[in-house]
């Protein structure tokens, strides 16, 4: 990811059967990434709140389950700011890394 290998990654993540990748909230997490990127907000929130049930549901190992939580949280609040919700934004900026 740090080599801006979206495209790539992208198409790995394609090739997986969606069953597998409902069983990773790491693989759903970048879909919300590529999402992000992609600028598709509609799909963004709802896919979020996927990879946090699925977190809740079956809880990683820490730190992972931090770090995962703590992306979920900065593109939630990304999401709120791109929709002039600062309340929200605020909420959800603070929310990063706790």
């Amino acid at each position: 990811m740090n080599q801006e290998r979206w495209a790539q990654l992208d198409q790995w993540l394609r090739h997986l059967p969606r069953e597998i990748i409902a069983q990773r909230p790491g693989l759903m997490m970048l879909q919300c990434w590529l999402l992000h990127l992609r600028f598709q907000l509609s799909d963004l929130g709802s896919r979020l709140d996927e990879v946090e049930a699925a977190l809740n549901q079956t809880p990683l190992p820490q730190p992972a389950g931090q770090h995962l939580q703590s992306e979920i949280d900065t593109l939630r609040s990304r999401l709120c700011w791109w929709q002039a919700d600062a309340e929200r934004t605020h909420a959800a900026f603070r929310a990063v890394g706790a």
